[in-house]
């Protein structure tokens, strides 16, 4: 076993390790992982949430093998904005080209660079990325505010519109469950990877007590609530059936009704 980082902007994990195996989950670059077991140019990949799946080998470095600058400029930070450009010196796209997300890095060498800061990016030799001061936080701090319910529902109303993809975890697709993961690790609060796994976790509240940021489950399906009073019991989820990232209701007067969640409604936790 060896502890590993992510150098691609996204990694598919697959449930098995074959190019048209299904899609289980996702890896962000510069997320930690462990990997257990190799088999051709895949190998077994074990997340920090204890998640397991196939992932390319090739997709990851072996942390053993970095060299750290140290100092505080060169601490640990994740993305808050929806993706930022990798460029070279000279201000040229270079790999994995933009970072997602809720994407770890380590940043060295700040300079200014027009209206931006350009960065370089230790963990990617010669890129540099070009961000403001709103698109990286410490890692060892989160998006949380006096009121992280909001906060959640904040963040998620950013996404409205993000295609669906099974086992996604960024912009460029989520699950619900996977919306839920990233965006509740933004904020400092770490929860499985899978709905049912999720339901077993927080605090129990009871349906007509709901408040931004709870979280509502059905059978294989998992909603962040906006609060009861938010114009008709409203949520923000990922849906296949609504084509991504999506507002809806539990009240039977809007349009937007969701008859199947509401039906289905099995228990609501409170983790904020």
């Amino acid at each position: 076993m060896k502890s590993a980082r992510a150098i691609r902007n996204v990694v598919d994990l697959s449930r098995e390790p074959e190019f048209h195996s299904e899609r289980v989950s996702q890896i962000l670059y510069g997320e930690t992982v462990t990997l257990t077991e190799t088999r051709n140019d895949y190998s077994r990949v074990e997340m920090e949430d204890g998640y397991c799946g196939w992932a390319r080998t090739n997709a990851f470095s072996d942390i053993s093998s970095e060299t750290s600058m140290g100092g505080d400029s060169n601490k640990l930070h994740r993305v808050v904005a929806n993706s930022v450009a990798l460029v070279d010196e000279s201000g040229h796209p270079v790999r994995p080209y933009f970072l997602l997300y809720g994407s770890y890095l380590q940043l060295n060498s700040g300079r200014k660079v027009s209206n931006s800061t350009r960065v370089k990016l230790e963990c990617a030799p010669g890129a540099y990325v070009v961000f403001s001061e709103d698109d990286f936080i410490p890692a060892d701090n989160s998006q949380s505010a006096k009121n992280p319910g909001q906060s959640i529902v904040g963040t998620a109303l950013r996404f409205l519109g993000a295609p669906y993809l099974w086992g996604g975890r960024s912009p460029l697709g989520f699950d619900c469950s996977g919306l839920v993961q990233i965006i509740f690790s933004m904020h400092g609060i770490s929860i499985p990877r899978d709905s049912a796994a999720q339901r077993e976790h927080g605090r129990e509240v009871l349906r007509d007590e709901l408040q931004s940021g709870d979280l509502v489950f059905s059978d294989g399906h998992v909603v962040i609530s906006m609060g009861a009073g938010a114009g008709g019991d409203e949520f923000i989820h990922a849906s296949l059936g609504e084509g991504g990232v999506a507002i809806n209701s539990y009240n039977k007067s809007r349009p937007d009704y969701r008859e199947d969640l509401d039906r289905d409604y099995i228990i609501a936790k409170r983790f904020a």
